[in-house]
């Protein structure tokens, strides 16, 4: 297993988000938190979905499995959000 921060050749690979700072030595992709879209519907529907969360520096990858749980994304101006809706990537903030 690599030690946390590894790199793979333009990227730095982590377990965890790292909040404080960007990495110096590139692009970040991380895990960890398993993020997750809440889609909204005009009935109450709520539907969470897995999502890419991605910042200017740092991309955190989503989860699939059924007791991974979820952390629902609050996206800051800038960021992207791409959840995964079946077969389908929706871009939900461009």
């Amino acid at each position: 297993m690599e030690p946390e921060g590894s790199r793979l050749g333009p990227w730095v690979l982590r377990h965890h988000p790292n909040a404080e700072s960007p990495e110096p030595a590139g692009f970040t992709l991380c895990g960890h938190i398993h993020p997750v879209a809440i889609l909204r519907g005009p009935g109450r529907q709520r539907l969470r979905v897995p999502c890419f969360a991605l910042s200017e520096h740092q991309g955190i990858l989503p989860a699939f499995g059924s007791f991974t749980g979820g952390h629902p994304v609050r996206p800051q101006p800038m960021d992207r959000i791409i959840a995964i809706a079946e077969d389908q990537l929706v871009d939900l903030i461009a």
